[in-house]
C-alpha cells in the first residue's frame, strides 16, 4: 500500500454509529498529539439513508 508523504495511518475500532467512530478517531488523534482543541477536521464518509448510501463531507471543530 502506498502512503503519500504527510499521511499517517491509525487503526481504530469501527462502530455501527458513525458519530461513535468519528469520536474514537478524534480521541486517537488527540492521544497521539495530532489534534488540539480548536483544530478543524475534514470528515469524509458515507451514511445510509432510506436504504441508499450518501457520500458526505463534514468540517468539524475539535
Amino acid at each position: 500500500m502506498a502512503i503519500h508523504w504527510g499521511v499517517l495511518a491509525f487503526r481504530i475500532k469501527f462502530s455501527k454509529s458513525p458519530d461513535v467512530t468519528i469520536k474514537r478517531a478524534v480521541a486517537c488523534l488527540k492521544k497521539q498529539q495530532c489534534l488540539c482543541e480548536g483544530d478543524r477536521v475534514i470528515v469524509v464518509s458515507d451514511i445510509l439513508a432510506d436504504g441508499q448510501f450518501i457520500e458526505t463531507v463534514q468540517v468539524r471543530i475539535i
